[in-house]
């Protein structure tokens, strides 16, 4: 299989997309917005019976883990895309049948095929997990005419339950 090469630079708002994702697919996130959900619901059912304290109360959960997360999520995105240098500059990467090559400025790094544990798709990328925390982004937009080739990569690479991608 010949080599996949392309180049991904990862910005705030990839950052965001894949802290939503990594946010709301785990068991908190669920959980807030089930709380959210239950909160809005009991609003709107006991609305009347309620005092002010009660209805802020119920109002402040309800917003909090629908809107309030995003919002705080947005926040940290930028502020990690500012302090983390390893976004400000573009790694170049080449997927073999072996291992994935990266390299970026004068670092270079390898990593073979076992090390991945998952890659899923979000709606903006494709994200490659090494680990449940630590992850690459690669942005669909980014990927534009190479994305067939990767998906390729991807599945003669890694087992079939290790990839799941939308438009596969």
């Amino acid at each position: 299989m010949e080599p996949v090469t392309f180049k991904i630079h990862v910005s705030k708002e990839d950052l965001f997309d894949f802290m939503l994702y990594h946010n709301y697919h785990s068991m908190q996130g669920g959980l807030g917005v089930l709380i959210s959900a239950g909160a809005l619901i009991l609003l709107i059912v006991r609305f009347r019976t309620l005092t002010p304290g009660q209805a802020t109360a119920l109002v402040v959960l309800a917003l909090a883990f629908t809107v309030f997360t995003p919002l705080i999520l947005r926040y940290r995105a930028g502020r990690q895309e500012k302090r983390n240098t390893s976004f400000h500059h573009p790694i170049l990467y080449e997927l073999t049948g072996q291992e994935m090559v990266l390299t970026q400025d004068e670092a270079h790094a390898k990593i073979a095929w076992p090390s991945v544990q998952k890659v899923i798709e979000t709606r903006r990328s494709v994200i490659v997990y090494l680990s449940p925390v630590r992850a690459f982004i690669w942005p669909r937009t980014q990927l534009a005419d190479q994305y067939k080739a990767v998906e390729d990569m991807l599945k003669a690479c890694l087992e079939p339950k290790k990839v799941k991608l939308k438009r596969t």
